[in-house]
């Protein structure tokens, strides 16, 4: 009986350690600029195996792209944002030509701050591997400048 028990305990402990992972982690940080503005770098690194969709993910119009949108109280001259990463393009049955991005992906968003000592705003993405996507995600962020 007493084996039964640390058997049990262990399987949920396995399984609660399992839910706690996230294949992805994003890090936000502002580089300031030469001619005073400051960029936000908002940068994922994804598990292989996984990956998050382009802002244009392509397919049938049903993929969740990935977005970063700075909340513009006090801030000015947003600027769209510029993704570096390699874009992977692939046919997937059933849903088309998509595009998206494993291991890295940066977003760079250019802005003036106009006094503040912080800026906060929202990534929203859908983490994917070739069987399953998670729910979509809205990860609300703040950095000080």
């Amino acid at each position: 009986m007493k084996n039964i028990l640390i058997l049990i305990a262990l399987f949920l402990t396995l399984q609660v350690t399992a839910q706690n992972t996230n294949p992805i982690k994003w890090e936000f940080f502002p580089k300031k600029e030469a001619n005073g503005t400051t960029t936000l770098l908002a940068k994922a690194t994804i598990e292989k195996g996984w990956h998050v969709f382009a802002p244009n993910p392509g397919g049938d119009g049903l993929l969740i792209p990935t977005g970063v949108v700075l909340n513009e109280k006090g801030i000015a001259n947003v600027s769209p944002a510029v993704v570096e990463g390699k874009e992977i393009s692939k046919e997937m049955d059933g849903v088309g030509l998509v595009h998206y991005f494993e291991y890295q992906v940066v977003y760079k968003i250019n802005f003036e701050a106009k006094g503040q000592t912080s800026v906060s705003g929202t990534v929203s993405y859908q983490l994917c591997n070739d069987q399953l996507c998670f729910p979509p995600t809205d990860l609300p962020f703040e950095i000080k400048l």
